[in-house]
Order: C-alpha cells, then structure tokens, then sequence
C-alpha cells in the first residue's frame, strides 16, 4: 500500500540528483494523494568554466530533469493501473439464489462511493443479469438465469460437436453397450457384419417411406439404445427416404469415442434398395411402431422384445424397425428405473434431457463435411457466435397451426401446403404474419445480453424473405410499401428506423427448409439448410419456438435452459418440449 521510489541519475560532468517518491493510497476508489518529490542536486565546485561551457551545462541539466520527470510519469501511471486491478480482484459479489439477494464485499479500509438515487444499478455476475431498481427505501432485486455470451469471435473448437465426448458421461449400460459395438465393428469390418457367421445380429432402424421429420426419426436415439441392448444386436441406421443420412450427418468418428452406425454400401440398403429393404424382418411385425399407443407399450412390447430375443426371431441376424417413441419416452424412464439401469440415479428423465442427450446425440453424430462447410460460413457470413444469439422459429405449415380438419391447400392446390408450400397471399400469407409477430415479440420482451441479434428461421421461405428482406428497409408508412400489406407492428420490431429494433438475420431465403418427410424426392443438397438451421439453433443462447418440435429437438439437444414456447399445438398427441411460456403470453 506504501511504495517509495528512490532514483540516482549520474552524470558526465559529476552532477549527481536523488529522486524520493513516496506513494499512498488512503483506500479503493479515493483519489491517491500527491505523489511527494524530494531533488536533491550535489554539484562539485569546478573552477575556470567559461560562458559556453555553462550554457552546455544547465543544457544537460535540463535534459537530465525531464528525463527524470517522464520516468516520474511512467511510474505513476503504472502504479495506478496496478492499484486498479487489485481493488478489482478483491471485490467479491455474492447472488444468493434462494432470496434473489446480491452482497457485494469491498476490500478492507475501502469505502464503497455512495449509490445514486436518481439512477438504477445493473450489475453482472457469474453470468447471471442482476437487475436493481431503486423505488425510493425499497430496493427491487430481480435474477434472470440466462447465461451470457462466453465468447465475441467465431471459433470452430466452439461448436458442440468439436468436442470429445467421455465415456463416464454415459450411464455404465450405455457404457458397456457402446464399448461392445465398437470391438464388434472392429472385429468385423464391412461386410463381414453382415456374411460371417460369427458376427453378432444387427439392428438397423430404417425409413422407407413416411418417417416423421428429424426429431422422429434422430431424436429416439434412447429407445435405440435400449432397444439394441436389450436384444443383443449392433445397432445401426439406414433412410431411404429422402436420402442416405450419410448425406448430412456421419458417425462422430473425429473423436476416440463414436458411435459407428453405417451400412456397408454393398448390403444395399441406400435410397435405391427400398424394395429389397422391405423384405427384411421387422422386429415389430404385426404391432403399431409407426403409431404406438398406451396398449402397445403395455402389452405388445415385451412380446416383441422376448420374440427378439429369445423367440423366432432371435436366430435371424438383421431385424430392422422404425419406433416412433418420443410421445412415449416416460416409458422408457420407467423401465430403465425398474430394471436398474437409471440414466443418473434419482433423476428419472435425465436420458431425454441434457447434458446427457446431448452427449449421447454426439456420440452418434457429426455434420457431414458440406453440411458443416455452409454451417460454418452462415455463421461467418452473419457474425454469429455460438451462444450469443436468440433463434426463433416459426413453423407455419403445419397441419396443427390451424384448426383441426381444416383443409390448408399448397402452393400446388392438388396438395396440402405442408407438401408443396404455403401461398403467400390472403389468410394464409395473414395467419403466417401473426405468428411471425408473436414469436418476435417474444425474442423482444427477453432480457439477454446478445445485443438483440435474432437469426429467423421458418419452414415458409416467403415468410423469411418479408422478414429479412423488406420489412428492414421500408419507412413507417406500410401502406407505402411495394410488397403489399404486413402487420405495423411487425414492421416496427425489424425497421432499422426503429430505435431499439431487433437485428434480424437469416441465411440466404431463396434456398428452402425443405421436409424432409413432406417434399421428398429432391437431390440431396436441397436438404442441406435444413441440417444447417438446426446446427444454428443448437448453437444459440435462446431458442423462441411454436407449434412442432423442430427448434424444440435442437434446444434439447444443446441443454440450453433459456427456451420459450409462443404457441402450442391445439389438437393431437403432445409431447413434453420443456420451454416456458413467453413472459408476454
């Protein structure tokens, strides 16, 4: 806390000064007092100097002095810097989550400066927003548990998949499983899977026509599992439809710990082999896997399942299947507690939710090398970083945003709009506006520190391109505009005339987020965007979705807590999307 400074300069001509500097702080935040200087000059008495000789003299002495006084400066400007950062690092901030209550400690002997009563104090701690607002004697404290962003710079070792999973992150049945697959896979290679009758038998989850979008067909990934341990078999997966999944996701196999579930190409069960593929045995013969219901899970499971292993089927070595299981994953929950095989002991969903799911997707899965190429240069393109964005998604096709039994007709009138698009005109183009405005609103009324960055997505590309594309660049008067009526309101969220307006983003709106259940029959780089925008809703801080479970699979597989829900499903099945409801709904 006290530092003097002594400094002795020399020279030629025996001029010798003593520089003293005490310095003080009296405590953190005062103003330090004067630094004191003490000169001392000792000059030897020389005889016989001419005029000139001292004009050189008093020359050198006052370069000596303002080298002395710069020095002085440099030391003190240090100094300061120095006392800075240790006030900083012995400040502690306490957030007591129990009482929403915050303690700020100050370093002893420090007197905190008094709070001003005309203005409110934020402060930021441990990545939680710690907002106070001073109402006279009382003091409002409010908690909002959304992390904040880790990082300001793109980084590819950011991206979930970069990173390797470990196997004591998996419970030991899955441990075990995926320790067997793999020696399995080493052992017999290629097509020595499937010919050498010493290899064990296969379960191969395939999609041979309508399979359900990405959550029904990769997010069952649990059941699996399960389903492959429980029978004995190597696990793989095989689409024939739209395409060889090999197109947008490969085995993790960047990392020591993978999961390899790939179909040697001369077994013939690519997009060409549907035929052939159809006359495998399925595990389910004879039951609703497509379309399980409670009398399924309760009776005809366990009689597949003895069947698998123990019964006809237990001798033939490729059974396939296609459960659909993600209605029913609290079944699963229960057998595995029943059976002893907790995913984590007294947390009986810890298997669908993450970190575990999570980890488990990525032991299966990476993007494919164009898939992660156009990933990565959208979130260049735009400046995106991984978890300092909001993702919102507004899935305006589907059957359940709208009334039940109505009959919503595409683009192409001979087939629904789910198929072939929807027209964007009249109410159709009205009712897809309303919920692009709920969902805005809702990223608007979010109390994050990712400067309102919101990428868009939609499975309506004509929605994404008024979004994006006009709505940003017209005036305040819409009825001006050239694309025909929007919502003021909507305009008002976007318009870049608009203080505090959201900074809507989204990748190219021309290339659609194609179906890859409902438009098939498309090359596979029509399907590309559609890994793409899940890769950048995995990767977000927020994710604001509605009806489906597209953005609701990607923010269950990134574990992030910060998810709202805008508009549920009116009608049919439901499934638990764990997201709250928008503070505004």
């Amino acid at each position: 806390r006290h530092t003097t400074l002594y400094a002795t300069v020399r020279t030629n001509n025996a001029i010798n000064m003593t520089v003293k500097m005490p310095v003080s702080r009296r405590h953190a935040g005062s103003r330090r007092t004067t630094p004191k200087l003490t000169l001392f000059l000792n000059q030897k008495k020389q005889s016989h100097q001419s005029p000139q000789h001292g004009q050189k003299k008093r020359k050198r002495v006052r370069l000596v002095l303002f080298m002395v006084v710069v020095v002085i400066l440099q030391v003190i400007l240090l100094r300061s810097v120095s006392i800075q950062n240790q006030i900083h690092d012995e400040t502690t901030i306490t957030v007591s989550e129990s009482n929403n209550s915050v303690r700020i400690s100050e370093p002893r002997n420090a007197k905190p400066p008094p709070p001003s009563s005309s203005q409110s104090q934020i402060t930021t701690v441990n990545h939680h927003e710690v907002s106070q607002v001073n109402n006279g004697a009382a003091m409002e404290q409010h908690v909002k548990r959304h992390p904040s962003p880790k990082s300001t710079v793109f980084s590819e070792s950011s991206l979930l998949y970069s990173q390797p999973p470990q196997l004591e992150d998996f419970p030991q049945w899955i441990q075990d499983y995926v320790k067997w697959h793999q020696q399995a896979r080493q052992e017999f290679p290629d097509m020595q899977l499937f010919d050498n009758p010493k290899a064990p038998p296969l379960l191969i989850r395939t999609c041979l026509g309508l399979c359900g979008g990405l959550h029904d067909r990769i997010g069952q990934l649990p059941w699996d599992l399960y389903l492959a341990h429980k029978t004995k078999r190597v696990l793989l997966i095989a689409w024939q439809r739209p395409r060889s999944l090999e197109n947008f996701l490969l085995p993790n196999d960047h990392h020591l710990l993978f999961l390899d579930w790939r179909v040697p190409e001369q077994a013939m069960f690519g997009f060409e082999d549907i035929r052939r593929v159809r006359n495998e045995t399925q595990m389910f013969e004879g039951f609703p896997e497509a379309n399980p219901t409670d009398e399924f899970f309760r009776k005809d499971f366990d009689t597949a399942l003895e069947r698998a292993t123990v019964g006809s089927f237990s001798k033939i070595r490729v059974l396939r299947h296609r459960l659909l299981g993600h209605l029913y994953q609290d079944v699963l929950e229960e057998r595995l507690q029943k059976e002893m095989l907790p995913a984590v002991a007294g947390d009986p969903q810890s298997l669908h939710i993450s970190p575990l799911f999570g980890k488990i997707f990525w032991l299966f899965f990476r993007p494919s090398p164009p898939v992660h190429a156009k990933f990565v240069q959208v979130m260049k393109e735009l400046q995106l970083v991984p978890q300092a964005y909001t993702a919102v998604h507004c899935r305006v096709r589907h059957p359940k945003a709208f009334s039940y039994g109505a009959n919503i007709v595409g683009k192409n009138p001979a087939y629904p709009a789910d198929k072939t698009g929807l027209p964007w005109e009249g109410e159709t183009r009205q009712a897809a506006l309303g919920v692009a405005l709920k969902a805005l609103q809702c990223a608007k009324s979010l109390t994050i520190d990712n400067g309102n960055k919101v990428y868009f997505l939609s499975d309506s590309n004509d929605l994404v391109s008024h979004i994006i594309q006009e709505l940003p660049l017209t005036n305040d008067d819409a009825s001006n505009t050239s694309y025909n009526w929007t919502l003021p309101q909507l305009q008002q969220l976007v318009s870049k005339n608009t203080n505090g307006h959201l900074e809507v983003l989204s990748r190219d709106p021309k290339e659609e987020n194609a179906h890859i259940d409902r438009q098939k029959g498309r090359p596979p780089e029509a399907y590309y965007d559609t890994f793409v925008d899940l890769l950048v809703v995995i990767h977000a801080q927020c994710v604001v979705y509605g009806i489906g479970y597209y953005a609701a699979f990607g923010a269950k597989i990134s574990g992030t807590t910060c998810q709202y829900i805008y508009q549920k499903e009116t009608w049919g099945a439901q499934a638990i999307k764990g997201a709250e409801i928008c503070p505004d709904e």
